[in-house]
């Protein structure tokens, strides 16, 4: 805020304290707010390891529901953070509807080759062609099988997860939310730690299944409003790497 320096910005065609600005026939520079400050250390501090923190490798597999809210933009979100991670990062998915859940792409590193694709390139593909469904019933079911494959699959000396994206309800015949808790307390392996990071999108009547599953495998859970909320991307970004 010295004034030479303010001038530079206004030469630059930014708005600056005491400097004129140049006209425009698209804004009338309105005038300058107060700046946004953290007064909180502690906020400063998280802000900045969080731009800092390199994406790292890890084994993540993506469990999508069919039925939330917004399927299209919540893909691209997914696929967005997924060009972004290293070759040698673990990357899968599985859907899951009203009906079945399904493996998609086989969990294994981006680079590996599908068919004379990539894998980063054959999820990306995958993720653009899903078709909306008005259920999720089978998420506790398919859980099941997911965490039972990271489990058989896990990859050691880096995190391994699942990636839980879904709205409710869930009206699993086969499975309820306190048979879904037991069985991942009962499955947890602390010699195979595989944690379920949940984004669950709405108000979800299984909230509460969904918090106890991620506090039970070690994991966390995130409530969001939709694609569309800054939370959801920064969740995207924290839970796949």
């Amino acid at each position: 805020r010295k004034p030479e320096q303010l001038a530079k910005l206004a030469e630059a065609g930014f708005r600056a304290d005491g400097a004129s600005n140049p006209d425009s026939p698209v804004t009338d520079f309105p005038a300058v707010t107060t700046p946004l400050s953290f007064a909180d250390p502690a906020e400063r501090a998280g802000l900045a390891a969080r731009l800092a923190a390199p994406v790292q490798d890890g084994t993540v597999t993506v469990m999508l529901g069919q039925s939330v809210p917004g399927l299209t933009d919540v893909a691209a979100a997914l696929n967005d953070r997924l060009q972004q991670l290293p070759p040698s990062a673990a990357v899968g998915l599985w859907t899951f509807d009203g009906v079945a859940g399904r493996s998609a792409i086989t969990t294994g590193p981006l680079g590996d080759d599908l068919g004379g694709t990539p894998r980063s390139a054959a999820l990306g593909s995958s993720l653009q062609s899903q078709g909306g469904s008005a259920s999720g019933a089978v998420s506790f079911t398919t859980l099941r099988l997911v965490y039972g494959d990271a489990l058989a699959g896990f990859r050691p000396d880096q995190p391994n997860s699942v990636l839980v994206v879904t709205a409710g309800p869930h009206t699993d015949r086969s499975l309820d939310g306190a048979g879904l808790i037991s069985y991942i307390q009962g499955a947890a392996n602390p010699q195979r730690p595989v944690a379920v990071n949940v984004i669950n999108i709405g108000d979800d009547p299984d909230r509460a299944t969904w918090e106890a599953v991620a506090q039970a495998s070690g994991g966390q859970y995130r409530n969001v409003t939709g694609a569309a909320d800054p939370a959801f991307g920064d969740a995207v970004s924290e839970f796949l790497g």
